[in-house]
């Protein structure tokens, strides 16, 4: 019968049963990794939390010692031409505006330079009056922007020379196009397309003198015309000799790629077996070593992988972080980009990646792009990254701040220009021709080093240190906190 059987001992019954004292002590023991755990991640985030905070409040006192300028739009004004045509580019000269488009086709059987250019003056509205190499400090949005009255007669392009090879390179090559101007060192450069190659250029050509007057020189400017370097890394291809077996690529004796059984597998070498950090698909299971072709480069704290996998006819690219130990596939590798100021990271015209391990993009259109310039602030705060396309005329400004580690949203243009104070001329982009055009007024911090110098300041206790190393030390400081709170755990 059930009632006569005898009640079965639960583990509990015994005081002295082996496996509950066990069970017990790893409770314990769980529960003391836990609470150390806590412990040291509530001091270490506090610490951060302190650090941050005290950075924060020496960037205050170097930004009322040293200065420091916002980008930000102060105004919008609107230009007109006598004929429907598309904005092309825009160039400072002085306080004067040459601003380039590109008339509708059919419009006009003959092209003349005053339909192709056309130059502003551009001036405070207040007390100020005309600027002078650039507007004043304070001219808030009372701004006025006139055309020359004469059209070009009087103004910097007013040159004999310069009509005669404007009217020849229209006489030869009908469907010649405006596709950029802008400034190079001295030299103010129009570059027109002259047929669809890509060499199949003509460019016009003029020194700027120390009065920031304009002398045409002449039609052969080609060689001035000469784009930076897509990228600032050098790429070195693998060979056998950086197979290990017939297991892995070694990669700078940092990283162990594999791309065996079908997947890419991206580990950090750790002397062993190694850490996986990204495993990617390929297309084919079936091939060995030699028939993946991969180069790399090095980026401060990164390793850069082009990887070009058998059977494939696209370039795989990706981005190694040595400092956080984490992987990430960034196609945007294979065309332009620049390494960030004191090895913060690498942008490129969709985005950036930070060595922190973040990565932002923008839904942008960014094929074709190529880089433009690079433009730093005065006081070593902030870089401003142009990409240009130049079939379409396209332009991408990136403002990026080093304290801060962060980059703005982008600015689209068909075209920019900074005066010496770092006010911005940007003239929009417009898919269609009109006759009224809208040109964006911005602040910015991207004033000439000599307009910066001459700028009155009072003495102060960080001129020992100077700007620049204050810039760097506390940037590294703000992303050391952020480094903090992002911090994951994991096992020895």
């Amino acid at each position: 019968m059930t009632d006569s059987a005898p009640a079965a001992e639960t583990p509990d019954a015994s005081p002295d049963a082996p496996s509950v004292v066990g069970n017990g002590e790893g409770q314990q023991s769980d529960s003391l990794a836990q609470s150390t755990y806590e412990l040291l991640r509530s001091r270490l985030t506090a610490a951060a939390a302190e650090l941050a905070q005290r950075a924060d409040a020496l960037n205050d006192e170097r930004l009322a010692a040293f200065g420091s300028s916002t980008l930000e739009l102060v105004a919008t004004e609107r230009v007109r031409t006598e004929a429907n045509a598309v904005p092309r580019d825009v160039a400072t000269v002085g306080s004067q505006l040459v601003l380039g488009y590109n008339v509708a086709a059919g419009i006009k059987s003959e092209t003349r330079a005053e339909d192709v250019f056309a130059v502003h003056h551009f001036q405070s509205g207040g007390e100020g009056g005309t600027v002078d190499g650039g507007v004043g400090a304070e001219i808030g949005t009372d701004l006025v922007f006139s055309p020359n009255p004469e059209g070009l007669t009087g103004s910097a392009l007013d040159d004999d020379q310069f009509h005669r090879d404007f009217d020849e390179l229209h006489t030869y090559f009908k469907e010649a196009t405006l596709q950029q101007l802008y400034r190079s060192a001295q030299r103010l450069l129009a570059v027109f397309r002259t047929g669809g190659g890509v060499n199949d250029i003509r460019v016009l050509r003029w020194q700027i003198e120390t009065d920031n007057t304009l002398r045409y020189l002449d039609a052969r400017g080609e060689r001035d015309h000469r784009f930076p370097s897509r990228q600032d890394v050098e790429w070195v291809l693998t060979t056998r000799a950086d197979h290990v077996g017939a297991e892995h690529v070694s990669i700078d004796d940092r990283v162990m790629v594999n791309p065996l059984a079908g997947s890419l597998d991206i580990k950090l070498d750790d002397g062993g077996a190694g850490t996986v950090l990204l495993s990617d698909r390929l297309e084919h299971s079936d091939q060995s070593l030699q028939d993946c072709q991969i180069s790399w480069a090095r980026a401060g704290d990164f390793v850069l992988l082009d990887v070009l996998p058998y059977g494939e006819t696209t370039h795989r690219y990706y981005l190694v972080n040595l400092l956080v130990h984490s992987a990430v596939r960034l196609d945007a590798l294979g065309e332009a980009f620049r390494q960030l100021p004191d090895g913060q990271g690498i942008i490129f015209p969709e985005g950036v990646y930070l060595k922190t391990g973040e990565l932002r993009t923008f839904d942008l259109d960014v094929d074709g792009m190529e880089l433009l310039e690079v433009v730093r602030s005065p006081n070593g705060e902030d870089v401003l990254y142009v990409f240009h396309e130049q079939a379409g005329g396209r332009s991408i400004l990136l403002p990026y701040n080093v304290v801060r580690q962060e980059v703005s949203a982008p600015i689209w243009c068909h075209g920019h220009s900074l005066f010496d104070d770092g006010t911005m001329v940007v003239f929009r982009e417009e898919p269609e021709p009109t006759r009224i055009h809208p040109i964006q007024i911005w602040s910015t911090p991207f004033s000439s080093d000599e307009w910066f110098a001459a700028q009155p300041r009072e003495a102060s206790a960080f001129d020992r240190i100077g700007n620049p190393a204050l810039v760097s030390g506390i940037s590294d400081a703000l992303a050391l906190a952020r480094l903090v709170e992002d911090v994951e755990p994991s096992s020895a």
